[in-house]
């Protein structure tokens, strides 16, 4: 599974009708670059005054490959890691 590299006008759509949401290129920072990829994503606000006013959330999509495909049709499972302590937040599909 990779992240998606280019984003299409209907990732972006997929967020917009909720949120704002700003396409955005992750770099790791100076010096801790070594063998790390630019990440495409997209950083999204609430439209809306409420609960989640000033807070940004950092989505990136992920396409999984043939095997992946393959091993979930057959049972296997997601796992969705996070570095910094922070527990996974969500885990959607987009058809």
């Amino acid at each position: 599974m990779r992240p998606v590299e280019q984003l299409e006008e209907h990732h972006l759509a997929y967020w917009s009708e909720q949120m704002e949401a700003q396409p955005a290129v992750f770099l790791a920072p100076d010096g801790l670059d070594d063998g790390c990829s630019p990440c495409t994503g997209v950083v999204t606000r609430p439209l809306e005054p409420g609960p989640m006013d000033g807070m940004q959330v950092v989505r990136v999509a992920w396409r999984p490959d043939d095997e992946d495909l393959a091993a979930l049709a057959a049972g296997g499972v997601v796992w969705l890691s996070t570095w910094g302590g922070l527990p996974p937040h969500m885990l959607e599909v987009q058809g």
